[in-house]
């Protein structure tokens, strides 16, 4: 293959390319506008069930009518891309992938979560790994360049051990029963689970990057409308294998009045809190207020690098790459081995909520589903 790479998108929904619309953003910001600004890349073709959304897509990345489809068959049979980005409802990222794999694509951009169930989780794994086609599940931060200037300084031990790590990602989000065919993402079978798994996954997936820790077990809770089986809280915790002991507590969902991610990391000597908006530092120095004490104080040494642009730019260059030479993925992209572990992790907090246990880690169960075991709890 030589450059540009023929690339498509399924789904031209939100998330697929309409947010290039959205004025406050920083752009390109969706996977039709992060293929079409890169030099790498040529987007030849998309694929949505919504004609009118087609239409507009095809309008706005001049892609002429009888490169639109409304079947995924018929665009990877015609159309043949290197390249392609699904941006669907969670309940048909499983589906698209293996029929992608098994066409030849070498290379697709899921966007999370990656399915609605554990098993279909494992079977997209499977699936990429016996293609030899490289998967990689959207968990955007990890291409950013503070996220990766924190995981450096965990490393390095600037502020000594890694004490605990607690983490948040708080939504409107909020499950309605009363509209059960208008509201896709209240329904366990289209949506796979509330905000734990929507948005919960970035924060799983980015607290397992920057420790480079591996969960144990984990022990969780759900807050559910009666009737739900999806939830609209989260809470739990999360402890870590290896030495020294380590814990994550984290919360998703909420039913709040605003959308907010962080994440906050204690050290020996230091603290650092990264999220949307937010990168502070502090460091442990005498206090000002009690003899013989030591307080946090703002780190204007932390090394806060500038911005490498939007997180489509960074992930497209490194698929570039890949595609190229051939060689390994660089080792912080986001490879479906990755987003797998906070998949299980999900699906195992899950199952520790209706179960009202801890569950040990790997994670095996015959459940079709845990939020359907006890709906009404």
């Amino acid at each position: 293959m030589t450059t540009p790479y023929r690339a498509a998108v399924v789904g031209c929904g939100r998330v697929g390319f309409l947010l290039e619309r959205d004025a406050l953003r920083v752009r390109p910001c969706t996977h039709a506008g992060g293929l079409a600004a890169h030099p790498d890349f040529r987007l030849v073709a998309g694929c949505d069930i919504d004609p009118g959304r087609l239409s507009d897509f095809g309008r706005t990345y001049t892609i002429a009518p009888e490169h639109l489809y409304s079947r995924v068959e018929d665009l990877l049979s015609r159309e043949r891309p290197d390249v392609l980005s699904i941006a669907t409802w969670t309940q048909s990222h499983d589906v698209i992938v293996r029929l992608a794999c098994r066409a030849g694509v070498a290379a697709i951009i899921c966007e999370k979560p990656m399915a609605v169930n554990w098993a279909r989780a494992r079977a997209m794994h499977s699936a990429a790994r016996r293609a030899g086609t490289l998967l990689v599940i959207n968990h955007g931060r990890r291409w950013t360049s503070e996220y990766r200037a924190v995981r450096q300084f965990v490393r390095e031990k600037r502020y000594g051990e890694l004490k605990h790590i607690q983490g948040c990602v708080l939504t409107p989000f909020s499950p309605s029963a009363k509209r059960p065919k208008t509201d896709w993402h209240s329904q366990i079978q289209t949506a796979g689970g509330g905000p734990l798994l929507h948005d919960g996954t970035h924060l799983i997936d980015i607290v397992y990057y920057l420790t480079g820790r591996r969960p144990a077990e984990i022990e969780a809770s759900l807050d559910r409308p009666r009737g739900s089986a999806v939830e609209r809280r989260a809470w739990g915790r999360i402890r870590f294998r290896g030495n020294p002991p380590l814990d994550f507590c984290f919360e998703a969902g909420g039913a709040r009045k605003y959308f907010h991610f962080e994440v906050e990391l204690w050290f020996e000597s230091g603290r650092v809190v990264v999220g949307n908006g937010i990168r502070t530092a502090e460091c442990s120095s005498p206090s000002r207020r009690y003899s013989g004490f030591q307080d946090l104080t703002p780190d204007d040494a932390f090394p806060w690098p500038p911005s490498a642009g939007s997180v489509e730019r960074v992930c497209l260059a490194e698929i570039s790459r890949w595609l190229t030479d051939g060689g390994a993925p660089c080792p912080v992209n986001n490879h479906v081995d990755d987003a797998l572990l906070s998949q299980e992790s999900i699906f195992a907090a899950y199952e520790s909520a209706v179960r009202r246990r801890p569950v040990r880690f790997p994670y095996r169960s015959r459940l079709s589903h845990p939020l359907l075991r006890r709906a009404s709890s």
